[in-house]
């Protein structure tokens, strides 16, 4: 775990990554509707139109714009208390591990296998040997971490059901809120919906590079800096050229 820690530090100095929340893939696997009855059980909402299949959040029906998709109490987020990446992963596993833990019923449904780069070894179909570099140095994490990175709300920690609604860059308005008129944490369409859409969240602005990195997204639609650039091989040629050509790194094409 000692060694994991400084690989840890080493990879998000240099690739200037940040953890956040939860993408389009970020939810693929565990058992969604056991955590739905969960949040139901213990006095959360989700709109009746909703269902989770097929690793998503769809609509059975039409959900009209500013209408509240799902709401968690306060209570029910495995919380974060200003914890490091690695000490949360170490609380989570725990916790996950024994029945008599009030959030056992949610932890117990989430995945068990690797749900991002961080513990899969890169390929360099998408990472240029810089990324593909900096990627095996973090790789060194356990399952368990890259299932938390997948699904950290900020400063919070894991909110159940709100971490099923997939991410997608067309949805920029409608990400998750604090209530405090009733404690709970709330997401509110933006748009409407009809019979077998997919209901997004947005996951705040991310560039390419943290998105892949935290949710194994490939979104073409996000946001391609210098740092994306320099360690995957997409954007524009002569963007990348430029990028590049400030680049200390001497190998990372």
């Amino acid at each position: 775990m000692a060694i994991w820690r400084v690989n840890r530090a080493v990879i998000f100095l240099l690739l200037g990554l940040f953890v956040a929340s939860s993408g389009d893939g970020g939810s693929s696997s565990g058992d969604g509707q056991a955590a739905i009855d969960w949040v139901l059980k213990n006095g959360g909402y989700v709109h009746p139109a909703l269902e989770y299949r097929d690793g998503g959040m769809f609509a059975t029906a039409g959900i009209g714009n500013d209408t509240v998709l799902a709401s968690v109490p306060k209570a029910l987020a495995f919380p974060l208390n200003n914890r490091s990446l690695d000490d949360f992963t170490q609380a989570y596993a725990a916790a996950r591990s024994d029945p008599s833990s009030f959030h056992y019923p949610y932890l117990s449904t989430l995945p068990t296998t690797c749900q991002n780069f961080a513990c899969l070894t890169p390929s360099l179909d998408v990472f240029t040997v810089l990324g593909a570099k900096h990627a095996k140095i973090e790789a060194a994490m356990p399952v368990e971490a890259s299932v938390v990175m997948s699904r950290w709300w900020g400063k919070v920690g894991l909110i159940p059901v709100l971490d099923l609604f997939n991410h997608a860059e067309a949805t920029p308005t409608q990400f998750v809120k604090f209530s405090p008129f009733n404690s709970t944490y709330q997401l509110r369409s933006t748009r409407s919906y009809s019979a077998g859409d997919q209901v997004y969240n947005y996951y705040l602005p991310r560039n390419a590079l943290t998105l892949y990195r935290m949710y194994g997204i490939l979104d073409v639609g996000a946001l391609e800096d210098c740092d994306t650039m320099r360690a995957m091989r997409r954007g524009d040629p002569v963007k990348r050229v430029a990028c590049v050509a400030y680049a200390k790194d001497c190998d990372t094409m």
